[in-house]
Parts: C-alpha cells; structure tokens; sequence
C-alpha cells in the first residue's frame, strides 16, 4: 500500500485474506420486495438508475466492466481516470454509473443519450462496495467493515465523477418515503454483517418506488401520420422455460431522432416471421419482427390481468444486455431493472 494516500490496511479487516486481485467477478443482485425490511441488522442505499459497474483497479491501468463482463473502459474515460487518481496498488471496487441533474435527480434516459453522443459532463459513479484492495480479497468480510474501508479510499464528502454510496442504518421506511420523493427509483436494503455473495440472494433487497422493467424488443409498427421511424416498439420476456411472451408495445418516450436511430437498428435485426404462433397472434396486424437482440428499459403503471403493460413510456435502451437475458417469470411482480 502506498502510504499517505489514504489509511485504508487491509490485513487488518476481520475476514480478509491474502489473494490474487481477480481480473473481476460476477456482481451480488438484490431481490425484489413489496416491503422495506426492519430491524438494525440491515442498511438502506439509494438504487440508482443506471449501469452496474465493477472497477478494476491494478498497476497497469483501470478496467470499468459491465454486469456480464464487457470491457466499458472507453466509454467512460472521465470515469477510469477518476479512478486512476485514487492510487491504491490495486483495488476492486463495485457500483454504479448515473447521469445525475445538478438538483440531484438520476435519469437514465439521459444517460442513454450520453452513451449515444459521447456526453460525459454529468456521468457519475456511485461506488457501494470495496471487494479487494491491495492483496487482499474482501469478499468474506461483512459489508459494514468494506463499507468503512471503502470509506477510506473513497471519502463519502466526495463531489467529483466517483462518489461514496451513502446509507442508513436500522428502520428504512422513511428512507423510503424520501427517495421516491426525490424522484428516485426506490432503495437496496443490505444486510451489515453479510459476506459478498455473487448472483442472486436475499442479503440484498430492493424495493422500488415505480413500476418499470427491462423488455426485449421484438419489433415494430409503423409510423403514422408525420411521425418518423417508427410508431411504437413491440415488447416481450422469456420465462424461465425459454419461452417468448408478448408484453405489448410502447409508442411514447422517445424523440424523431431516436426514434428514426431505433428504426435503422431494427431494420439490421429484421426477420420475417414473429417468434411463435401467440405472439402472432396477440401484437398488432402489419408488425414487423426483429430477432430479440435489443433491450429496452420501459415504465408503466402495472400490468394487465393478459400480462400487457399499461401505460408504457420508453425510458432507452440498455447496451449491456440482450433481449435473452430478460426473464421474468412473475409479471405481477418480477423486476429485473437496475441492479
């Protein structure tokens, strides 16, 4: 560790244990619940709205890594060298990218259009977890202790592109009432004392403030009148199973321009029959169909009782998934948004 940069001593941590710094690792996801958990055993964090990032910190360079292991580095320069002014040896560090307003609201949205510019200005990242740090993993520790030392390397007053993920402890319920008064989309609930888990489990838990979800584009209508592009998305998810359902369509939240961008990108993807015979069955005449490749993050108001979206608003698409990865086996209340 290079002293005077920060007082973080790994070694010291209940838990920790010398290794290799792994070129990443398959992050820990939430579990989606009805209710803010009670009791002190468990801290609450914003959720942000945005792309789930595991950083990597090494001699030769910082790494910024999507959910599934894509290699984002470029994307967000800005970021990666915010990182690199950290100096620790070596580090692995996990959390969020935003695009954040300067009132403090998160859109994603916005952030989609700053991937598709090359906007960097108002990108941020909110860090919530440190996994290793200079020789030494921190995955067995609880979380409260790699929060702390987190805290060392990231100060929590901190202001600029990498920011510390701050949290409350004990009863979350008025947490929660504040975040989706903030125009949030809800809170992660964590257990203090659990180790890091890769994959789903119940150490984590979110509850949102909105409904929306992840969809697979599976193709398109028509514009009409002086619309350009198209006239709405035709949105689906897989079952656990495999098996392709229809979700309805979207026609509201996107700009011409993005509008006109989605139809040059379908019209790569097109194929000539719909994915089976009910989705035929269900979306409107005269579709066309796409090989379920591009994902879009959507909000409504609930699901119908046919499983149809109501009210649908496109949010943008999400460039670190595919239209396979989206399953959802309970509609009424499945979420797989965020992180």
């Amino acid at each position: 560790m290079r002293k005077g940069r920060h007082q973080i001593e790994p070694g010291s941590i209940a838990g920790a244990r010398r290794a290799a710094l792994p070129p990443g690792i398959v992050p820990q996801f939430p579990t989606l619940v009805t209710a803010v958990p009670s009791g002190d055993q468990w801290l609450h964090e914003v959720k942000y709205d945005g792309y789930r990032i595991i950083a990597t910190l090494a001699r030769d360079g910082v790494r910024l890594l999507t959910r599934h292991g894509k290699d984002w580095t470029a994307r967000f320069a800005t970021i990666g060298a915010a990182l690199a002014a950290l100096v620790p040896d070596e580090a692995l560090v996990d959390g969020e990218i935003v695009h954040q307003e300067p009132d403090g609201t998160i859109s994603f949205a916005a952030l989609a259009r700053d991937l598709s510019e090359g906007r960097t200005e108002q990108l941020v990242y909110y860090v919530f977890d440190l996994l290793h740090f200079d020789g030494y993993c921190l995955t067995a520790a609880r979380l409260e202790d790699r929060k702390r030392a987190l805290a060392g390397l990231v100060p929590p007053d901190s202001t600029g592109p990498v920011r510390y993920s701050r949290h409350v402890v004990g009863d979350g319920s008025q947490f929660f009432a504040e975040c989706c008064r903030r125009r949030f989309e809800g809170i992660v609930s964590k257990r203090r004392d659990a180790p890091y888990r890769s994959g789903h489990g119940r150490d984590w838990l979110k509850v949102k403030c909105v409904a929306r979800e992840e969809f697979a584009i599976i193709g398109w209508t028509d514009p009409q009148g002086s619309r350009e592009g198209i006239g709405s998305l035709l949105l689906g998810f897989y079952d656990g199973a495999g098996k392709l359902h229809y979700a309805g369509r979207v026609g509201t939240g996107f700009s011409g321009t993005v509008s006109r961008d989605l139809r040059r990108r379908l019209g790569e993807l097109s194929i000539a029959a719909p994915p089976n015979a009910a989705i035929a069955a269900a979306a409107p005449r005269r579709s066309h169909w796409v090989r379920p490749e591009l994902v879009a993050e959507v909000r409504f108001t609930e699901w119908t009782p046919e499983r149809r979206l109501r009210h649908p608003v496109f949010l943008g698409l999400r460039e670190d998934k595919t239209g396979h990865d989206v399953i959802i086996n309970s509609p009424a209340a499945a979420s797989t948004a965020g992180y």
